[in-house]
């Protein structure tokens, strides 16, 4: 038997967090600064590939400083059931994430932060980054530290996780 001679990426279905028409919902609207939201509980499937690649999209309802941020962390769980071990407070579904954010998101996988452009305005900013679940469950939680609050259009909003699978070939 020949060994192996490569291994290659390959990118995997994706995993949406959206307001509506995603995978899972997470409803970012008109979130004020200091506060938080939570996404919907998804499954990110029993082979689940070992990294992700996270597109992160958000807007401001007004030009926030240069450098101010958006959080985004992951609340891992080991539980299909939206309430059930749960870190940080977490319930699950698309709903406000606690009063004392900066205090529970501790609890929490930091995948990054969504760093801010004044000169953007209130137009989507991206971000990627890359990330590794622990557990086949979680969701998304955002928190605004844009010294602004979040954008009034859903759309804008979104956390779209796609899979990058690592693939063994044989040239033969």
């Amino acid at each position: 038997m020949a060994l192996p001679d490569f291994v290659k990426f390959e990118v995997g279905t994706s995993k949406t967090w959206k307001a509506s028409g995603g995978d899972y919902a997470l409803t970012c609207t008109s979130v004020t600064n200091n506060n938080g939201r939570q996404g919907e509980k998804g499954d990110l499937g029993a082979n689940r590939a070992r990294v992700w690649e996270v597109l992160f999209t958000s807007s401001v309802g007004s030009a926030a400083t240069a450098g101010n941020e958006i959080e985004l962390y992951w609340a891992a769980s080991d539980s299909a059931t939206a309430g059930t071990n749960n870190p940080g407070n977490t319930s699950g579904t698309d709903a406000t994430y606690n009063t004392t954010p900066d205090e529970y998101k501790l609890q929490l996988v930091y995948i990054g932060s969504l760093i801010l452009s004044n000169n953007a305005g209130t137009a989507i900013q991206i971000q990627r980054f890359l990330f590794s679940p622990p557990c086949r469950y979680g969701m998304p939680v955002v928190i605004n530290k844009s010294g602004q609050t979040l954008g009034g259009t859903a759309g804008d909003h979104t956390v779209v996780l796609t899979p990058i699978e690592e693939a063994v070939e044989d040239t033969v």
